[in-house]
């Protein structure tokens, strides 16, 4: 979902008439938005008494960004969309993280990023 909207929104800006400027700006504000959110994941899944339904609902505000962007790109309400995945990143990566075995945790930070599971050590040669 963050790789999909930062590849391609600084381009459909572009392609609106958006100024570079602006464009630094609203890419700027994702990673503001998800840095404020992250500290607050443990705190709304003790409040809601629920991991799962903290990080459903902040996967729901990425896909709802992706959504919303070629409707609101052209418009002043493009700053919701980096704020909405803001959210979306910065809730579910401390909840993937904590929720997550040590051992296992670089999985996790890989298929997080869309980037299939990791061996996080080396298989022995065959025949030793």
């Amino acid at each position: 979902m963050t790789i999909v909207f930062t590849t391609f929104l600084p381009i459909l800006l572009a392609e609106r008439g958006v100024g570079a400027g602006l464009i630094g700006v609203v890419m700027s504000l994702m990673g503001i938005v998800a840095t404020a959110a992250a500290p607050m994941a443990g705190p709304l899944s003790r409040w809601t008494g629920s991991e799962a339904l903290v990080a459903t609902a902040s996967v729901g505000c990425g896909a709802v960004a992706l959504v919303l962007t070629p409707v609101l790109a052209p418009t002043w309400l493009v700053f919701v969309l980096p704020c909405l995945v803001g959210i979306g990143v910065g809730l579910s990566l401390p909840l993937l993280m904590g929720s997550s075995p040590t051992r296992r945790r670089p999985a996790a930070w890989a298929s997080r990023w869309g980037c299939g599971a990791w061996r996080t050590r080396r298989r022995r040669p065959r025949g030793r």
